[in-house]
């Protein structure tokens, strides 16, 4: 992370931390997960579109229902990628490079436009949601009462009650208010529970709105068909198709009915695997998007007299004839489809309200202040939180009943809350993520798109960057086949990877790839001698192995390769010349990697042309057998290239750990300088060099005594390692050099490799 990066993202501080629960969330599939997005997505908005495409006309409805279906689309990509990028701020905060994705990590709407803005954009958007809260939550209130009120009279009194009509009776009212009462009771209860105790539930519910949604579609269907086209064509004719002076009643239920952006935090959090956001969340527009049109159009051309809540035109539903005549007896599909129906209100409103009273109580929360939060707890507070939501609204309803009006309302900032606010939170997502990382890709997440994600400099962006995604390492090259280099090319090969064995010295070529050959040979006999393979499985996995890997002393054989490490001599020097020639020659999206262990990184990376595109790989000996992979960035490194590395890094087998460019980056920054300590304890007489070794395997518990790991290391290696960080950081008091290293590598006693060090050795064996 950049200086400027960190000052910015560690100065601002939330008013809730970021991590919440998410560790403690219950996963459930894309099935679940839409039944879920389309419990948020179909709420009682689409109850009224019939009637607003009455007074606001056919054709300006339609118009206002198609433009809202796209635009919820963008949105909820927008919204997708802002959810993305917050992940990548927090994860980035903690430590690490931007990698923006959506994880189990919940950030709700507030908590995206508190980190990008600040607090006067949390409180906007909570001004916004709450006021849409209030006239969501209303119109779910008033729609219960009145549906379960006309239900009640309709089949145990026998009687009619239209709470919306123009005179109801007060026995209807006193139903209305009943029916409240109990509605209260009712989502009040299931306002304290969390969205994810409730995923069986809503996936029922989900399930009756379909059946619902059919059997309103095919009535009317059948209705329109059976009514003729003289009548049709005169119910078109008396509506028109634009009626300007009703453009708010058109305007407010048809963005209303699709606006359930804000929800997705909540709906999305479980969902497994996080890659099937994207198709859950378009799937659940594009089915309710769908629905809505027909049933606000079919709706208009069904019916002479539209009520303001649809279903209550079923109240006459008798299964006969066009559906609405009059039948001679009993009919029981005709009682089986208006119970249905009728009851659709009621179902919807029990299963969105306590959703909404969730997600925007919990949102409401987060400014709950924290001492208040102390004194009654966690829960209690989120409690209460939830419970001012949830109650204002059914108070609302009990008072005032006009639902055409409360529609429009709640339609306007619906308007805001669904679609102004994701473009909003895409425009300063996007500059803050370029500002505070300084390149162009910064703001790319996994959900950017050519066009549709464009804000201002996106296109730009998106052409001049690349994401971790979109880079595919399939070619390797391996530029030195020393003890480190042939290694190397052996794994990315047994992991699947051509590779490309470079040495410029013909001996030093055949030496590697012999090297190559027996290591295999040894690691695959293990394989046999255990019995987890056979020896033709071994004999095929060593020729298939072998045939991946290109030998060549000619650098122009690297041109194709998409990666190329070099383990060359550790000379800052003799890399820069070797890289400038490299940056010539292999093709401009290669990436170049370093195996060195001492050497910064940085000192030779810009000779390359593409500093950009150069990374550290510090691989440990042997390299078969050790699982630890160095991935070393600099200030320059592409953070894209660097999280396509570790990937790599992931895809041959080993585990990668991630650093900056400092000296000796982590283990030898902390091994090398342990060694000298060690010898210099030997040196100055303190303890012998087997009681030093003994008492670290010991003590410490290390399997190697520090004296003999310098020995095996090489302490040629050792001296030149710290030599070298003496040189370039003379006043850190841990870099220093014990002269009997000196003395040791001047006589050509450099440990393992020559026979003697500090001990006496026979091949790999310490005597």
């Amino acid at each position: 992370m950049s200086a400027n990066e960190r000052t910015h993202l560690l100065t601002r501080s939330l008013s809730e931390s970021w991590d919440g629960e998410h560790m403690t969330v219950k996963p459930y599939g894309p099935a679940v997960t839409l039944a879920m997005a389309l419990n948020y997505v179909i709420g009682t908005g689409c109850f009224g579109l019939p009637y607003a495409f009455m007074e606001a006309g056919i054709g300006l409805s339609l118009t206002l229902m198609v433009l809202g279906v796209l635009g919820s689309l963008i949105t909820m990509n927008y919204t997708l990628e802002s959810l993305a990028r917050a992940e990548g701020v927090c994860a980035a905060t903690g430590g690490g490079v931007p990698r923006h994705q959506i994880t189990y990590r919940k950030f709700e709407f507030a908590t995206i436009a508190e980190m990008f803005v600040g607090r006067w954009g949390k409180a906007a958007v909570q001004l916004v949601m709450g006021s849409y809260c209030i006239g969501s939550l209303w119109s779910y209130a008033s729609v219960f009462s009145s549906s379960t009120a006309s239900l009640f009279y309709s089949y145990v009194l026998g009687e009619s009650c239209d709470v919306y009509g123009d005179s109801p009776s007060s026995g209807c009212l006193d139903g209305y208010y009943v029916f409240m009462a109990i509605f209260s009771a009712i989502v009040l209860t299931m306002v304290l529970m969390d969205i994810s105790d409730q995923a069986l539930v809503q996936k029922f519910l989900s399930v009756y709105r379909i059946v619902a949604f059919a059997l309103m579609l095919i009535t009317m269907t059948v209705k329109v068909m059976s009514d003729g086209n003289d009548l049709v064509t005169s119910r078109y004719v008396s509506i028109g198709l634009v009626n300007w002076e009703n453009f708010g009643k058109g305007f407010g239920p048809t963005l209303l009915a699709l606006n359930c952006q804000y929800n997705m935090p909540d709906a999305l959090q479980p969902l497994n695997p996080k890659s099937k956001a994207r198709f859950v969340t378009f799937a659940a527009l594009l089915i309710a998007g769908t629905c809505y049109l027909l049933v606000g159009l079919l709706g208009v051309l069904a019916f002479d007299k539209i009520n303001p809540l649809a279903t209550l035109m079923w109240s006459s539903y008798s299964g006969c004839g066009n559906g609405w005549e009059e039948c001679e007896g009993s009919n029981p599909v005709g009682v089986f489809v208006q119970l249905v129906i009728l009851l659709f209100p009621v179902v919807n409103v029990v299963s969105a309200y306590p959703m909404v009273g969730v997600t925007v109580g919990d949102n409401m929360f987060m400014s709950f202040p924290s001492h208040l939060t102390t004194r009654f707890g966690e829960g209690v507070t989120r409690s209460m939180c939830r419970l001012s939501v949830a109650v204002p609204p059914i108070l609302f309803a009990i008072v005032f009943k006009r639902l055409d009006f409360i529609f429009a309302v709640a339609g306007l900032f619906g308007f805001l809350l669904g679609l102004t606010i994701p473009c909003w939170f895409q425009v300063i997502g996007s500059c803050y993520c370029r500002r505070v990382w300084g390149f162009p890709g910064a703001a790319i997440t996994e959900f950017t798109e050519p066009i549709v994600s464009s804000v201002p400099r996106c296109l730009l962006a998106r052409a001049l960057a690349t994401s971790a995604n979109d880079i595919k390492i399939k070619k390797v090259g391996m530029v030195g086949l020393g003890l480190m280099g042939h290694g190397i090319a052996q794994t990315a090969a047994s992991a699947g990877f051509d590779v490309v064995a470079l040495d410029a010295n013909p001996k030093g070529l055949e030496s590697g790839m012999k090297r190559i050959d027996g290591s295999l040979t040894k690691l695959l006999s293990r394989g046999v001698k255990k019995g987890t393979i056979t020896q033709q499985q071994a004999d095929e996995q060593k020729t298939q192995t072998l045939g991946r890997i290109t030998a060549t002393t000619e650098i122009q054989e690297l041109q194709d390769c998409d990666l190329v490490i070099e383990a060359i001599v550790e000379n800052v020097e003799v890399k820069k010349e070797f890289y400038a020639n490299l940056g010539k020659v292999v093709k401009p999206s290669a990436i170049l990697a370093s195996n060195t262990s001492s050497l910064a990184i940085s000192d030779f990376a810009g000779s390359s042309g593409r500093a950009s595109q150069v990374v550290g790989l510090h691989f440990f000996n042997p390299v078969q057998l050790m699982k630890l992979v160095e991935v070393v960035r600099t200030d320059a490194t592409d953070p894209a290239i660097f999280e396509a590395c570790k990937q790599w890094v992931l895809d041959i087998g080993k585990h990668p750990v991630s650093c900056k460019d400092t000296p000796g980056f982590i283990v030898n920054r902390l091994l090398v300088p342990y060694l000298a300590q060690a010898i210099t304890l030997y040196e100055r007489g303190d303890a012998s060099k087997e009681d030093i070794d003994v008492s670290m395997q010991f003590g410490a518990g290390h399997p190697m005594g520090p004296i003999t790991l310098a020995d095996y290391v090489g302490l040629d290696t050792t001296l030149f390692i710290l030599e070298g960080w003496v040189r370039d950081h003379p006043n850190e008091p841990a870099f220093f050099v014990p002269e009997i290293v000196r003395k040791k590598v001047a006589e050509g006693k450099l440990g393992r490799k020559t026979g003697e060090g500090f001990y006496k050795w026979d091949g790999d064996k310490r005597l």
